[in-house]
């Protein structure tokens, strides 16, 4: 009975010891990881894994599984706290908010390496996710909130929220990070091939906002006065303009038209810019590249041409009718 006894003891803390003696000696396989994991990232630091790579980040609110191979009793589910902050068993608390669930395993197998595993495996999911959503706001059919599990084209993106409505600019921001302080411009044409050429990567958390494209106003005498969106590429000029307004009539002064363009620095908050429209179109000069809020005023004739003054137009253009389609 008692030959048993020690021998099931032997099978139970001899293991152990050998464990024991071999953390406390490293082989020649743990000397040459050894400077690899010297270059490893600090706790909280850039994981060795960069999320971009990854496709996907960790982000507050996030349940993030743990899996240690060989080691069933280290198995967790840890949640992201508002300040990005996760605690582990044998670890402790660690910022992983902003890196990838490869980049977190990593730090793990780091700080856990040496201390009560000589050679951890760790794996790193994330279970379920508070932060693999996109928000799209602004000019599209359907805005809101949709669950994507990696980054995405920006076309895929804005077709969840239903597409461009007509009064949709091009020039389409996307924020980055948590904090939403990273941020940058998408321009995303109007030809279809270019568009897709040209689309870049939105990434879980992001949000995208569409903003409303800018108005030009064609008042006078043409066939359809009103306000007309930029829609062509975020882009319109003076001819595009006045063909969206359906051409002039057969009265109308065109040689006497005028751009009346906004001015804060002008006493008037105006300016009047005079516009040869006739020569324009007749190809002896360029056409005009317009801005935002610009009104071209044609005139109704030459008798009228000085009755309507550059205050009167503006004002008359805060009321016109506002078309999405030439």
């Amino acid at each position: 009975m008692m030959n048993r006894i020690v021998i099931t003891c032997m099978r139970q803390f001899v293991p152990a010891f050998l464990a024991i003696a071999m953390a406390g000696a490293p082989s020649v396989g743990e000397a040459q990881a050894a400077p690899v994991a010297a270059a490893m990232p600090a706790t909280g630091q850039q994981s060795a894994v960069p999320p971009a790579q990854e496709g996907m980040t960790v982000g507050p609110g996030d349940v993030l599984h743990v899996l240690v191979y060989d080691e069933p009793g280290l198995e967790q589910r840890v949640t992201v706290t508002d300040k990005g902050d996760a605690t582990f068993f044998l670890v402790g608390t660690i910022h992983v908010a902003g890196s990838g669930p490869n980049g977190v395993a990593r730090d793990l197998e780091r700080l856990m390496s040496g201390h009560y595993l000589v050679h951890p495996n760790v794996d790193v999911s994330i279970e379920q996710s508070a932060s693999m959503k996109v928000s799209v706001v602004g000019e599209v059919h359907s805005p809101g909130t949709f669950d994507i599990g990696t980054a995405r084209n920006i076309l895929d993106i804005i077709s969840l929220a239903g597409g461009l409505t007509d009064a949709a600019d091009r020039n389409i921001t996307v924020m980055h990070g948590q904090g939403k302080d990273d941020s940058k411009t998408v321009f995303v044409p109007n030809n279809a091939s270019d568009a897709i050429a040209k689309s870049a990567l939105v990434y879980p958390g992001d949000t995208v906002i569409v903003p409303k494209a800018g108005i030009v106003y064609v008042l006078g005498d043409v066939t359809r006065p009103g306000g007309y969106y930029m829609q062509r590429d975020s882009r319109l000029s003076v001819l595009q303009a006045i063909g969206m307004a359906g051409g002039l009539q057969m009265n109308a002064a065109a040689p006497s038209s005028r751009i009346v363009r906004k001015d804060a620095n002008n006493a008037n908050g105006y300016v009047n810019i005079p516009l040869p429209l006739r020569a324009i179109q007749n190809g002896k000069k360029p056409d005009v590249e317009l801005q935002a809020d610009d009104v071209i005023y044609v005139p109704f004739s030459y008798a009228r041409n000085f009755a309507i003054q550059g205050a009167s137009i503006m004002a008359s253009a805060t009321s016109a009718i506002i078309y999405t389609h030439p």
